[in-house]
């Protein structure tokens, strides 16, 4: 499993790679055809290009990436140090993946949604079944990713909140 989840990580970040990439050329191009903006352009101005391009389209796949690194990381370490209480084997890839996706800022509302929905998971199993039992964490990662991810198109974005988290 970690072998795939390795594979499917290292796809993904090139993916992001990719895609930055081609918003970069496509502004570059949408900046070349126009008469003032031809001029933010190198060679008239060196240096304004490059900057605008990294702040607005890579530094948040930048800061996705590193989120979904230190969690690659943090997981298993916590887990070796609980003796394997946490986690599953390639669970840490899963849960980087889907940190990578969702990007910057949406990753900060699915860490606090995943959080909350483990909490009352838990909550609820205590309640009906009166015994501590091990809730792996393995099937949640994508589910909720996916539901934060709608949560976040439709009613986060465009919100103070995001305007101010996003960079």
């Amino acid at each position: 499993m970690i072998k795939y989840g390795r594979t499917a990580f290292v796809l993904i970040l090139i993916g992001g790679i990719l895609v930055g990439t081609y918003n970069s050329l496509l502004q570059y191009s949408a900046w070349g055809e126009g008469e003032l903006t031809q001029y933010l352009l190198p060679p008239h101005n060196p240096t304004y290009f490059f900057f605008y391009v990294f702040m607005r389209i890579w530094t948040p796949y930048m800061v996705s990436a590193i989120m979904a690194l230190l969690i690659l990381w943090g997981l298993p370490v916590i887990n070796k140090r609980y003796d394997g209480k946490f986690f599953e084997e390639g669970e840490s890839y899963l849960a980087a993946i889907v940190v990578f996706l969702m990007g910057h800022p949406g990753w900060l509302f699915y860490l606090l949604e995943i959080v909350g929905v483990y909490l009352v998971w838990h909550l609820l199993n205590t309640l009906l079944r009166r015994k501590q039992t091990r809730l792996p964490l393995y099937s949640l990662w994508a589910w909720i990713g996916i539901v934060s991810s709608a949560i976040n198109k439709y009613f986060i974005v465009g919100t103070t909140l995001w305007y101010l988290l996003k960079i």
